[in-house]
Parts: structure tokens; C-alpha cells; sequence
């Protein structure tokens, strides 16, 4: 008999047989596992929606049956292991429900200890997973330091700027502002119009710099702000991919030794879902990336273009580097791999990016070569949820 789970696993069954779902809730109630039920698979499709770690369902039921249920599971994109249950041994059911996806197959009557070792075994999976998660989101903030650790200086260069300019416009005012106080001693009327005049019109094109330079400031921290606060992770909202990718250069700043960068965004680009300040990370560890590759040559261009697709939203940041051998392309993405030296590179700017952006956002990210004769990153975000997909389907059905 196994023994009762270290943290409660939120299980969802699914019987159209009311001695079925009560025997099976007590059951895993008295295990310590968190039980919710439904009487048919659309209830069931709406509790799963709601967030579960195991289904057990009825292979045989009226309207959606159990090799439905795993179609629209499949459709919706939700990812939980499903065991089929049935009263008859149907050995070609088994394997399509296999085949469909189904975490296991079994037969009524369900024999307890058998049922229970297959959730302990589950159990171990999700109690992985968790913490895998956990080691993704300590490795996201240790890249998120680092990133801010390499974009301190640029933002810092950035800023000096303006504040440089802003500076020598005031002392310019202060002069000013004396050789109108001399002129003022004077008691030449013609004098001090005459510097009044001057003071005029020069005074309008110094405060229009300050301004200018203010303004500059304000864009930079809060790009700063939005890429350095707030939670690990945001609730997705409607937003532009072009504010992000605007975001990620502003942080990125403008140092001397910085490579050319190539600006192609599309406007009037559709919103997609996602987490600003996330995508805005991501983009910045992928520009970052193709910054270190063109410094090493000389001479070099960084292209970043947008576009919109009929599915989906496309961003391209391609460099003029020397480019990622193809045997080790497949291992870019992984944690803590890199091809720097010692001391250059953490190796979780890439993995980081292509967690939050397949990860996090259901979209993809693939390496490629540039025409530039560096890398090429694409990636792509989905224009609409799969959810409101299969809503719309199953409507147009009805």
C-alpha cells in the first residue's frame, strides 16, 4: 500500500457512474490527495481548464467520451497525464488511447493498490517537474542579475548622456544669466534689450535640450524598471512586440564599441498576449547575445526586424559575429552552455529566453545562419490562445 503523498496532488475524476465517482473520491480523500469530479467530459474539459494534475476518466461515456476528452485536452494545450478506465478489456481501445496520449489503461473493477502505485508513480513525475521548475526560475533569476549586472554599464553610459548635455545647457543659462545682470547695471536702454533679445532666444533652444535630454532619462528607467521589478512571473495582457523590442535596446544603451543596429519593424503590427516585462528579457539575453558576437569582429551590424504572419508574430535578431558551428546549434539552448571563455558568459542568457518564449508563451525560438555570416534567432509568438481556438471549433460545430 503506498503511502500518503509529501504535498497534495489535485486529482480530477471523471465517471458518468455516481457509485464510480464517490468510491474513487473517498478513496484518494482518505489518501490526502485534493479530489474534484464530473459527470461527463465537458464538465470535466471545464475542471481540467481550471488547473489539475491527474484525470481519471471513464473510456465509455455518453457525449464526450475518454479518447475525446484526450483530443480536446490535446487541442487546448492542456499537458496533464490522463489513466482511461473501462469495464471492458478492449485491447485495441487500449492502444489508440495509448497512442491518443493517455498516461495509462485500466480495467474496472479497479483494483486499489494497483491504482495507487500508478499515482505514486505519477506523483514522482509532478514532484520532478516541480522542481525542475524551481531550478528553471533560480536559473532565470541568476540570468536576470547577470543581464542586469552587463546592461548597468550601457544604461549608465546611456544616462551620462543626457545628463552631460543637461548639465552644460544650465551653465550656459548661468552665464547667461550674468551678462544680463551686467547689461541690467548698464544704463544703456539698448543694451538691455538688446541682451533681453539674446537671452531670449537662446534660452527657448537650451530648456527645448533639457527637456529633450529629461525625457531621454525617463524612457531609460522605465525600460529599466520594467525589465528589473515585479514578480518572476506577470499575467499575460495584450501588448506590442515593437515596445519590447524598443525596451530591450534601450537597456542594451549605446556604448562605444557598440555594433551597428539595423532597425526593420513593421508598424500597425497585431497585439499579442504576453508578459511585457518577460518578452522584453528575453529579447534583451537575444540581443545581448548577437552584441557580443558582433563586437568580436569588426566593423560590426546587428539586423532586428518584426513582422506579422497569419498566425503568428515574428521577430528576427540576426548578427554579423562569427556565426555557431552546426554540430552545437542543437545545444545553445541548454542551460549553462556556452562557447565564451572562462569568466565571459554565465551560459543562461539563451535558455532563458527560449523558457520564457516556448516555455512561458507557447511560442518557439530555432537558430539559424545569417546572411550577415553570424547568427540568426527567429522567433514567433501565437497571435491567438489555442483556447479561444477550440472555443471557436466547437461553437462552428454546434
Amino acid at each position: 500500500m503506498t503511502s500518503m503523498p509529501d504535498a497534495a496532488m489535485k486529482i480530477l475524476v471523471i465517471d458518468d457512474d455516481d457509485l464510480v465517482r464517490e468510491y474513487l473520491s473517498d478513496l484518494l480523500d482518505s489518501k490526502g490527495f485534493d479530489v474534484v469530479t464530473a459527470a461527463n467530459g465537458a464538465e470535466g474539459i471545464e475542471e481540467a481548464r481550471r488547473g489539475v494534475d491527474l484525470i481519471l476518466s471513464d473510456i465509455c461515456m455518453p457525449g464526450l467520451s475518454g479518447l475525446d476528452l484526450l483530443d480536446q485536452l490535446s487541442e487546448l494545450g492542456i499537458e496533464v497525464p490522463v489513466i482511461l478506465l473501462t469495464g471492458y478489456g478492449d485491447m485495441k481501445s487500449a492502444i489508440k488511447a495509448i497512442r491518443k496520449g493517455a498516461f495509462d489503461y485500466m480495467l474496472k473493477p479497479i483494483e486499489t493498490d494497483s491504482l495507487l502505485m500508478r499515482i505514486s508513480h505519477i506523483q514522482k513525475l509532478h514532484d520532478l517537474e516541480k522542481e525542475a521548475k524551481c531550478e528553471r526560475h533560480r536559473s532565470m533569476t541568476m540570468a536576470r542579475m547577470a543581464a542586469v549586472g552587463q546592461l548597468a554599464a550601457g544604461v549608465a553610459h546611456e544616462i551620462n548622456n543626457p545628463t552631460t548635455y543637461i548639465r552644460g545647457n544650465a551653465q550656459i543659462i548661468r552665464a547667461l544669466e550674468k551678462r544680463l545682470e551686467k547689461a541690467l547695471d548698464d544704463d544703456s536702454e539698448f543694451m538691455i534689450r538688446k541682451s533681453i533679445r539674446s537671452f531670449k532666444e537662446q534660452i527657448a533652444e537650451l530648456l527645448e535640450g533639457i527637456e529633450e535630454g529629461t525625457e531621454r532619462i525617463k524612457k531609460i528607467t522605465l525600460s529599466l524598471s520594467r525589465f528589473a521589478n515585479g514578480q518572476a512571473y506577470e499575467p499575460h495582457e495584450d501588448g506590442y512586440i515593437n515596445a519590447c523590442i524598443e525596451d530591450a535596446l534601450m537597456l542594451m544603451g549605446n556604448e562605444d564599441d557598440s555594433p551597428t543596429v539595423e532597425l526593420s519593424l513593421k508598424d500597425d503590427i497585431r497585439l499579442v498576449s504576453m508578459s511585457r516585462r518577460n518578452i522584453t528579457q528575453a529579447l534583451a539575453c537575444l540581443i545581448n547575445n548577437a552584441f557580443q558576437a558582433a563586437r568580436a569582429v569588426s566593423s560590426g551590424i546587428i539586423r532586428i526586424s518584426s513582422e506579422e504572419l497569419a498566425d503568428c508574430v515574428r521577430v528576427i535578431i540576426e548578427d554579423s559575429g562569427r556565426g555557431v558551428p552546426e554540430e552545437i546549434r542543437e545545444k545553445v539552448f541548454d542551460p549553462f552552455f556556452t562557447t565564451r571563455e572562462v569568466n565571459e558568459g554565465a551560459g543562461l542568457g539563451l535558455a532563458v529566453a527560449y523558457g520564457i518564449i516556448c516555455s512561458d508563451h507557447g511560442g518557439t525560438l530555432r537558430l539559424e545562419e545569417s546572411r550577415l555570416g553570424g547568427a540568426k534567432f527567429i522567433f514567433e509568438l501565437p497571435a491567438e490562445s489555442k483556447v479561444e481556438e477550440v472555443i471557436a471549433h466547437a461553437a462552428m460545430k454546434a
